[in-house]
């Protein structure tokens, strides 16, 4: 319902410092998305979908993903967490697409490792943004990806994978003065790569 947050037995949503709900104002494809409001000034505030025993669709520990997000402006003065791919519970290591200084970055915990790209976050419009998450076969690999172009180098050395159990989707910023809303639509993932959407 408009409005309200979205209810599945396939996720659960996590509000701390805003909302996360359906929303019919703008959409990528169909009627409806999801619009996130992350105020500023609040401690780790964190608005996400979060999906739950996923590593029985990830037979090869291999985490692909695409969701479509517009971001009305990005958290300047401070890092941002858009996906999260975690162990069970959530528990670390941590592999995370995000950005900082308005690019794209790419983290990792424990350490709070960080690569940062020279690629530009966008901003007013929609973007298609995609990940490949992967422990398969003993190769680490974090990628990250706007519109099928890749944003970063894959690290796939230094930072051992989880099995992936978890996946959270939405904003998380960290010491921020900025709001921040985020449109999310056609999320999906998998074990295979998945293309962006006709039109992107």
């Amino acid at each position: 319902m408009p409005g309200q947050p979205p209810s599945s037995p396939d996720f659960k949503v996590e509000t701390n410092g805003g909302t996360l709900t359906t929303d019919t104002t703008k959409a990528f494809s169909g009627k409806q998305s999801i619009l996130i409001k992350t105020r500023g000034g609040t401690n780790f505030p964190g608005n996400n979908l979060v999906f739950s025993g996923i590593e029985k669709l990830l037979p090869d520990n291999d985490l692909h993903g695409r969701v479509m997000m517009w971001m009305t402006n990005t958290p300047g003065d401070a890092h941002w967490d858009s996906i999260i791919g975690a162990a069970a519970g959530g528990a670390t290591p941590l592999y995370v697409l995000g950005g900082m200084y308005k690019r794209f970055m790419a983290v990792y915990h424990p350490g709070d490792t960080a690569q940062d790209s020279a690629t530009a976050f966008p901003t007013g419009t929609w973007a298609c943004i995609q990940w490949e998450f992967s422990g398969k076969g003993g190769k680490n690999l974090h990628k990250m990806m706007l519109n099928g172009m890749v944003v970063n180098n894959g690290i796939t050395e230094r930072w051992p994978a989880p099995t992936f159990s978890q996946l959270k989707v939405g904003h998380r910023h960290f010491s921020s003065t900025v709001t921040v809303d985020v449109w999310l639509d056609d999320l999906a993932f998998g074990d295979r790569p998945i293309a962006c959407p006709e039109g992107k």
